[in-house]
């Protein structure tokens, strides 16, 4: 889920600039706990998660092969991060515990989803923050398309919906429901065809801007190194499990 302040609140977010920021995907161990520690700090803002012993908060899907874990840096700090997940028949999608029925229908009509979430900002005023989400969801969407992912879920406060819509094409799928991973918070589902709004004469704003910038498979390579430091050193699955009490990922 996306809970930060409300992108469409400022009449100039069709300003895309280049964000300042410098992004790549989460390969240490530390790099990866700095992200879910800013996504913490920054869902306890809004009180959509409980505190923690250990100030972290994130989704057990995380810690599979098939999650990225984006950030944005400003002098080797996290400042902003973001998640993908690819889907995969063993444990699908974290939107699964609450829009089954609507993530089902989509795999049924042949697509392959990446899920976009658990996206935090250090800076307090969206107009600031609005390019750096634009770039994390170019990563996103490039971790996807690289594993032949097309096409883009992902839960949103209802507010926040028409940003979305309106500067990346998403549309919205389900009924509004309370998402008990946050605290029980309003969410709706948004779906997103990457490959088929790309091709769009009027493509949406967002989508020009970052479909004419693609990452290559490379820029991913990293993205697992550190799973095999965890298991052997630490175990930060382990960790949630225990402290925040998550189901396990199959």
């Amino acid at each position: 889920m996306n809970p930060n302040p409300n992108p469409a609140a400022n009449p100039e977010y069709d300003d895309l600039a280049v964000s300042p920021l410098s992004f790549s995907v989460g390969s240490t161990l530390d790099e990866v706990m700095e992200a879910w520690s800013l996504v913490y700090d920054s869902y306890r803002q809004l009180g959509l998660v409980d505190p923690n012993h250990w100030g972290v908060h994130c989704t057990t899907h995380a810690f599979t092969n098939d999650s990225a874990v984006i950030r944005g840096c400003l002098h080797g700090r996290c400042v902003t991060t973001m998640t993908g997940y690819l889907d995969h028949p063993d444990h699908g999608l974290p939107l699964d515990s609450v829009y089954p029925e609507e993530l089902a229908r989509l795999r049924d009509q042949g697509h392959r989803l990446i899920e976009i979430g658990l996206f935090a900002d250090r800076r307090g005023e969206i107009k600031r923050a609005r390019t750096a989400l634009l770039e994390l969801m170019r990563w996103t969407a490039y971790f996807g398309l690289n594993h032949q992912a097309q096409q883009a879920v992902i839960g949103v406060h209802p507010h926040h919906a028409k940003f979305y819509a309106k500067c990346l094409g998403f549309k919205i799928i389900g009924a509004e429901k309370s998402y008990g991973i946050v605290n029980g918070a309003p969410v709706v589902p948004l779906f997103l065809d990457w490959a088929a709004c790309s091709t769009e004469a009027q493509a949406p704003r967002g989508v020009q801007c970052f479909m004419a910038d693609q990452l290559p498979a490379e820029a991913y390579a990293h993205r697992n190194h550190w799973r095999s430091i965890a298991l052997t050193d630490w175990s930060p699955e382990q960790l949630l499990l225990e402290e925040l009490a998550l189901p396990a990922a199959a």
